[in-house]
């Protein structure tokens, strides 16, 4: 991921607060992490780190892991989805700011739009 890419889809948390946050170890978050309940991009150095948009309230955005799974489903890898959430569907606001504010049928549908295109 470019500099300016890790900026737009930031900010970023690493794997230590995010278990904190989630209550979890070290496991269980590789779990979530291979489930796509969560979403984490490895860095040059050699570390995850997880955009923090993608938690609420103490726990991971309803709906996360519907819309990975649309995502996936066009073969990208995670920085994409990452950068697909940080951007907007036309209205100017992000993906990330729908989930967060419960409109997750609106993501729904454009995941399944942009991931159709990916795999023509």
């Amino acid at each position: 991921m470019t500099v300016n890419n890790v900026e737009y889809a930031g900010p970023w948390i690493g794997a230590q607060r995010v278990q904190d946050l989630l209550h979890i170890d070290t496991p269980e978050l590789a779990r979530r992490l291979a489930n796509r309940e969560i979403l984490g991009c490895v860095f040059r150095s050699g570390n995850t780190f997880f955009p923090s948009r993608q938690f609420l309230n103490g726990g991971v955005v309803p709906g996360l892991k519907d819309v990975l799974d649309l995502l996936m489903e066009g073969d990208p890898d995670r920085e994409t989805c990452v950068l697909w959430l940080a951007g907007s569907p036309g209205d100017g606001i992000s993906n990330w700011d729908h989930l967060r504010a419960g409109r997750l049928q609106l993501v729904l549908k454009e995941a399944q739009r942009d991931a159709s295109r990916w795999n023509q």
